[in-house]
């Protein structure tokens, strides 16, 4: 569970590999984020349908749905084509997709705060530490 404020940006991350999870979520909770962790795309669509999030950060392979999918329905979705969508994966980076970033597992926390203050850079205070 999140401890960051209401007003926080919210990050949905979509990974069914715990471990990993697990390390995103604890990372974007000591940087201030409210999260929420689906293990597959159809949930997150399911959360998604009812609430905004400010970034979707999600594992390209997942079982069922991918995430690369996922990224396209985001943004045909009236309500969420503003918000931002990263790909994740330890493979390459998909072509043609419709995220809007893309970051290779393993990441550094570095990478992953740049890319989230990169596209949420109006949404966050200018002495965030990201």
């Amino acid at each position: 569970m999140s401890t960051a404020p209401e007003n926080a940006p919210l990050v949905v991350v979509v990974d069914d590999e715990r471990s990993m999870s697990r390390v995103i979520l604890w990372v974007l909770d000591d940087l201030g984020f409210r999260t929420a962790h689906y293990e597959t795309a159809e949930a997150a669509i399911d959360f998604l349908r009812d609430r905004k999030a400010d970034v979707v950060l999600s594992d390209v392979r997942l079982p069922g749905m991918g995430g690369v999918d996922l990224a396209a329905w985001a943004k045909q979705r009236p309500g969420l084509g503003a918000t931002a969508v990263v790909l994740m994966s330890a493979y390459r980076e998909p072509d043609g997709h419709a995220a809007d970033g893309f970051i290779s597992k393993p990441f550094d926390i570095e990478e992953l705060g740049a890319t989230l203050r990169s596209l949420m850079k109006d949404l966050l205070p200018a002495d965030t530490p990201l």
